[in-house]
């Protein structure tokens, strides 16, 4: 797997925490990457996506605005916007 962050978009770090922003239009994805941290998922805005993980496993999702979800390590994934609508969310890794 080839080192791709978590998200599109650091927002902020500091010792404890990274905030990433990931935004797909329709049709859309991110490719496969890694998650080395807990973190939070805050959906900005509706949309419905799907996650596959490295062995081709699809978990399909239809998110809402506002959102939260918990997921730890391990979390491989890629995503996918399969929706008419744009993906927003906000991650918040917790890393210290």
């Amino acid at each position: 797997m080839k080192d791709v962050p978590p998200a599109q978009k650091l927002l902020m770090k500091n010792r404890r925490v990274r905030v990433w922003e990931m935004v797909l239009q329709p049709g859309e994805a991110y490719p496969l990457h890694r998650h080395r941290y807990p973190y939070l998922s805050i959906m900005l805005e509706n949309a419905s996506v799907v996650m596959t993980d490295p062995q081709g496993r699809e978990e399909r999702l239809k998110v809402r605005k506002g959102d939260v979800v918990w997921r730890v390590p391990p979390d491989d994934h890629s995503v996918r916007n399969v929706g008419r609508t744009r993906f927003r969310n906000r991650l918040v890794e917790l890393v210290g």
